[in-house]
């Protein structure tokens, strides 16, 4: 049976096939934790839809949503996007700024997140066009009450925007990342059918729900295998996730590399019965060849990597899940139904296991930046071909291994870093003359941001430092702020005056 790839059709189809089934499952370290089936699941959305409605909401409209890993997110996504509306996740832990600039930018209808933050927002700058401030609690009143659902929007189509997902620009602003119903879906399912998962597949949600590799990889996945994704809260805790895959025989998890190193460090203090562990997905950044075979070691897990960014749904490439097929340290085949190319620097192809920029083409692709029609031209071509601003080869059976980047993004953990946005916030200080952020390498977050700054000859720098922390704490969710400082008099330039990073990369490595 062909899939139709929109929200609400795919919410009825699992709705019918699974029944009763669990769906969502949540409250984990109780002994009797809470779950939704997918026929209530269903019904969740509908209602949810409906109150959206009432609250003036309607198709085409844009829904920030700043939840924290809760079901009241995963009902909040179907309800949004069944009704045509456009979902806009905002990571919770960003600051009051951030999150400003998003809902101004993105010119939200609605906001959704906790009641303190809300009245933040409501009283800080132009916010005209936020009509309803909307609560998780609220919204569960309505799951709880039942009542009439919305009918299905006639305006949900395969390539309607079903959500907007912000990610931190070269220029130091944010850039909304459109993306369609079926870019995120036929995604997710390729997971499925990559991965075998069946309605027996169980996920154990390590990820924020607001990051698009959750969307599609925990929560899609989930809901297009028939299968249960347990829902975590709280903070990532190895040893509690390492009894939470016991306790509920948990059969699938992703995440970036560091939560693989900090779950084989544990493993080896605290033994755990993990054998229901059947694969895991790692993305984010590159992950050592030794973290994948010693976890792999001490379980019967097979762990595959991907490759993918937010303006690829966020998926273009994976490792299939068996080992004779599998090539550590590749990034994988490209998915069914993309291309990708490898070309220099004036967009001629490159020799099979030459390094080049990686070009993908396919249904994955973003529809373009929110109201960035200049930056949309420069990012994909008119003949679709989307610039990832990766370096990367292939070799002759097509597999795919990342060798650098062009750009000049810190991936800390799985989230990105751009330098502008963080040297924009270092400006700010009067006593700061040049500033340049770039990546250190980390054991556990592949990358920390490192801040080389050079400042007037007559301030301190200690006292400098400590007031240019206090800024980031107030300006820079916790990610992006510098976990170090460099004071130094000048900088490693070309002759044209343009600062070498590269240089900077090599001290902030060695120091």
């Amino acid at each position: 049976m062909k899939r139709i790839f929109t929200y609400p059709a795919i919410i009825e189809v699992q709705a019918e096939r699974m029944g009763e089934a669990p769906y969502l499952v949540w409250r984990l370290d109780g002994d009797a934790p809470a779950t939704l089936s997918y026929q209530a699941y269903a019904k969740a959305c509908a209602a949810v839809s409906a109150w959206l409605q009432d609250e003036g909401i309607r198709p085409g409209d844009r829904v920030a949503l700043a939840l924290e890993n809760s079901p009241e997110m995963v009902v909040a996504y179907g309800a949004v996007t069944s009704m045509g509306a456009i979902a806009v996740p905002i990571n919770p832990t960003l600051s009051l700024p951030e999150m400003a600039f998003i809902l101004q930018d993105v010119e939200a209808s609605a906001f959704m997140g906790a009641p303190d933050r809300a009245e933040a927002l409501a009283a800080h700058g132009d916010m005209a066009s936020v009509r309803r401030w909307l609560t998780p609690d609220a919204l569960w009143r309505r799951v709880e009450s039942g009542g009439e659902g919305a009918p299905h929007s006639a305006d949900v189509r395969t390539d309607s925007t079903a959500m907007i997902l912000y990610t931190s620009g070269t220029t130091g602003r944010p850039k909304g990342v459109m993306l369609s119903h079926e870019g995120v879906l036929r995604t997710a399912q390729t997971v499925c059918d990559y991965l075998e998962s069946t309605d027996r597949e169980r996920i154990l949600n390590l990820l924020p729900m607001t990051h698009c590799f959750s969307i599609c990889v925990e929560i899609l996945h989930a809901l297009l295998a028939g299968g249960t994704l347990f829902i975590r809260s709280g903070t990532f805790a190895p040893r509690a996730v390492l009894g939470e895959i016991e306790r509920h025989r948990v059969t699938f998890i992703c995440g970036v590399p560091s939560i693989f190193m900090l779950l084989n460090e544990a493993l080896k203090r605290h033994p755990a019965d993990v054998s229901s562990l059947r694969v895991g997905l790692v993305g984010g950044a590159p992950v050592p060849v030794e973290t994948i075979r010693e976890f792999e070691a001490q379980t019967d897990i097979v762990i595959v990597e991907g490759y993918g960014q937010t303006e690829l749904s966020p998926l273009a490439t994976l490792q299939p899940p068996h080992p004779d097929k599998r090539r550590l340290s590749s990034c994988g085949l490209p998915i069914p139904g993309t291309e990708v190319r490898i070309v220099d620097a004036e967009g001629r192809d490159v020799p099979v296991g030459e390094p080049g920029e990686l070009l993908v083409r396919g249904f994955n692709v973003m529809q373009g930046y929110w109201r960035q029609p200049e930056r949309t031209a420069e990012t994909i071509e008119k003949d679709g071909w989307l610039h990832t601003g990766d370096v990367f080869r292939q070799d002759a059976d097509g597999y795919l291994y990342a060798v650098d980047r062009l750009k000049d993004v810190i991936i800390y953990g799985g989230f990105n870093i751009y330098p502008k946005e963080v040297e924009s916030v270092l400006y700010r200080h009067a006593s700061v003359l040049e500033a340049y952020v770039v990546g250190a390498p980390d054991a556990l977050k592949g990358e920390i941001p490192v801040a080389f700054v050079r400042i007037d000859e007559s301030a301190d720098p200690a006292a400098v430092q400590a007031e240019l922390e206090a800024l980031c704490r107030e300006e820079l969710a916790p990610y992006k702020r510098p976990r170090r400082y460099h004071f130094v008099d000048s900088f490693p330039k070309t002759s044209t005056g343009k600062v070498l990073r590269r240089e900077l990369r090599q001290i902030a490595a060695t120091r």
